[in-house]
């Protein structure tokens, strides 16, 4: 009756008329479409303020005020970065420094970027810390730093340590016949890596021309990255709180047919959880998209735990059906040189979407497999000699430590009246914040703490939160750990106004302003990182 209806309407009109009517309809759909988009996305308020802000910056006073902040901004940044500068240059000598002369240089550099880390009481960034393994590590690095594993029949050396290194984190992930991997520079290149493929994946097997994922909240930033740089919709699916695990319902809800991939931590960054990643498999499989499994934090750790004594609370490797790529970092906890990491693909079909090829180019046939063409073979045979002098043995030692510390500052944290656990220690993070009600800032707390006992520990957002992932040098501080964040607790207490500034005041006024505007402040502490004091005006 409907369709009769309409029929004999558009029978009345004129061909223009419906040619109008229609093009209306599919502005309407599109509009629709778009709005629909910005409520499963950013919000249509947030959309509102982001939109508006580029012209809201340019007025005189707003300007006036960004200005002022980010000069503030600036000039503390500059007091801690450029604090320790040695024989500062801007510009080639004249000519050749001698060795020797160098050489006492860089050793007055190298014992100062130990100082500020050696004593364990820094959260993540130095996961070894030995001085015999780190020159052991360094050597080896030193011997291969000039050959490259873009020329592999030059270098065959090294290039059999790179593929050894991906068979070696395959067979700890229990990669089925077939699974394959490839080695590169870090967990961001693994993440983006691994979107990308899942992107060309969907575009050669589906159609999917507009692709979109579905994250946790909790995901690492740099999955939203690879959205900005690959043209990836990237959807945040909610978490459960406190145990800030995702939640697969709402995973569920956010899948449509341009979904490409799902994506699971083990643990996560930022509050140390490990995510339901059977449940994330299950339903990957069930709508038969890709489901990534971020390994790059724990990557050394989960892989042990169960022989260590300490099983992870899920499945997490290719013996869950369903997983499909998973990343891991050497340089974190396998205590490798910084600019390792390994992604691993479940079979050679899907690694082949990840290859980049230019074959019309001037220069020849090009075919790359990450995003890099020339790669240091110096942290691929100094990775290979890490994990060869540590063994399974050795990092099942090393994950008992940590876990074991780990596990003993989560039990001790509820017992500090105000605090609680936000997400599950589940195996090298805890992370803690402020109770409900309890007068304390968790930021003020992590402030103290520092200026107690040299605690640097990594603030978290959205809730507020602070963590520490521990290493082995933080292991052995467990117990001192604890007993100086009650006292940094006592101390925020008896003396609230002190520490009211500092990483409590600036979370707090982050989270009232606009994303643009913290972005405008983050220009500066990439610039300022990047500066000399005589260049940065």
């Amino acid at each position: 009756a409907v369709r009769a209806v309409v029929v004999r309407r558009l029978r009345r009109l004129d061909q223009w008329s419906v040619i109008k009517l229609v093009l209306g309809l599919l502005g309407a759909a599109r509009a629709y479409r778009r709005l629909r988009q910005i409520m499963r996305t950013t919000g249509l308020r947030r959309w509102a303020f982001t939109t508006a802000m580029p012209l809201l910056k340019q007025l005189p006073p707003v300007r006036k005020e960004l200005e002022e902040g980010q000069a503030k901004v600036r000039a503390d940044l500059e007091g801690v970065l450029f604090r320790d500068l040695t024989a500062p240059r801007l510009e080639l000598p004249a000519k050749g420094t001698p060795q020797a002369e160098l050489l006492q240089l860089m050793e007055k550099r190298h014992e100062l970027d130990r100082k500020y880390w050696e004593d364990g009481t820094i959260t993540g960034a130095v996961y070894h810390g030995e001085r015999e393994h780190m020159d052991f590590v360094g050597k080896v690095y030193g011997q291969f730093a000039f050959f490259n594993p873009l020329h592999a029949s030059l270098h065959p050396a090294t290039r059999q340590m790179d593929a050894e290194v991906v068979a070696m984190v395959l067979r700890m992930y229990r990669g089925p016949a077939g699974s394959c991997g490839a080695f590169t520079t870090g967990g961001t290149e693994s993440i983006l890596m691994a979107m990308k493929t899942y992107r060309d994946w969907g575009s050669a097997t589906r159609g999917v021309r507009e692709p979109n994922i579905v994250i946790p909240l909790t995901a690492h930033a740099a999955f939203d990255k690879a959205g900005h740089y690959f043209g990836i919709e990237v959807r945040h699916a909610r978490c459960t709180f406190p145990e800030q695990a995702v939640d697969v319902a709402h995973v569920r809800s956010l899948i449509d047919s341009n979904t490409v991939a799902l994506v699971g931590s083990a643990p996560q960054f930022a509050t140390g959880t490990i995510d339901p990643i059977e449940e994330l498999a299950e339903l990957a499989e069930a709508r038969g998209i890709g489901l990534h499994v971020d390994c790059c934090l724990g990557g050394f750790v989960v892989p042990f735990m169960a022989a260590a004594g300490s099983p992870p609370p899920h499945g997490f490797d290719f013996t869950v059906r369903g997983v499909n790529t998973i990343s891991c970092d050497p340089h974190k906890y396998g205590f490798a040189p910084k600019g390792a990491s390994v992604l691993m693909f479940r079979s050679k079909e899907l690694r082949h979407h990840m290859y980049t090829f230019a074959t019309e180019w001037t220069g020849g046939i090009y075919a790359t497999p990450t995003m890099l063409g020339s790669r240091p073979g110096g942290v691929v045979a100094a990775t290979w000699a890490a994990m060869m002098r540590y063994g399974e043995a050795g990092y099942v030692e090393s994950t008992a430590q940590i876990v074991g510390a780990t596990r003993r500052i989560a039990e001790a944290i509820p017992t500090i009246g105000g605090l609680e656990l936000v997400g599950r220690a589940d195996a090298c993070v805890v992370a803690f914040g402020a109770k409900q009600g309890s007068g304390l800032n968790c930021y003020s707390v992590a402030d103290c703490l520092k200026e107690i006992g040299g605690w640097e520990l990594a603030t978290l957002q959205n809730p507020a939160a602070v963590h520490l992932a521990v290493t082995l040098p933080t292991a052995k501080n467990a117990t001192r750990f604890v007993d100086e964040l009650r006292a940094a607790v006592a101390t925020v207490r008896s003396e609230p106004e002190k520490y009211k500034g500092g990483s409590a005041g600036l979370y707090g006024m982050a989270s009232s302003l606009p994303t643009s505007f913290i972005e405008e402040t983050a220009k500066v502490y990439l610039d300022t990182m990047t500066a000399c004091p005589e260049s940065h005006k």
